[in-house]
């Protein structure tokens, strides 16, 4: 199983490599412009033709594959997994403690019963086996 995973994970990073030298390509020769600005904090970054616009494909690329691999699982793993491995921790936790309760509550008339059973019950021998006959005289 945890070859599959390996596997997948690495085709995922060989897949994300591939889409972002597609997309970073594409801009480049001209299959789609990345002209634009973006503004961060009232200050405006204008990125055009130049080689701006391939490394903007390929890093909104790469980082929303990160996103995808990385930070969804572990979204997933922590907000459900973890709090059901929890709770079926502490009701093992209880049904444990509820099975030693009982065994401590049963314990007396379990040796009772033990005695009983023991002072009731027949003692029986084992069969011996008896030695076949033999044709051939006793050894001397």
């Amino acid at each position: 199983m945890k070859r599959v995973f390996v596997a997948l994970f690495i085709a995922m990073m060989v897949l994300a490599v591939l889409i972002a030298l597609a997309a970073g390509s594409a801009a480049m020769w001209g299959g789609f412009p990345l002209d634009g600005s973006l503004v961060i904090d009232d200050e405006t970054i204008h990125f055009g033709g130049d080689g701006f616009g391939v490394l903007a494909a390929i890093a909104g690329v790469l980082i929303a594959t990160v996103v995808v691999v990385v930070v969804v699982p572990l979204a997933l793993l922590l907000g459900l997994g973890l709090p059901a491995l929890l709770a079926a921790g502490v009701l093992c936790l209880g049904l444990l403690v509820a099975g030693a309760a009982v065994v401590l509550l049963l314990s007396p008339l379990l040796i009772v019963g033990a005695v009983v059973w023991w002072a009731v019950r027949q003692n029986r021998k084992l069969p011996t086996v008896q030695p076949l006959p033999s044709s051939l005289p006793p050894a001397s």
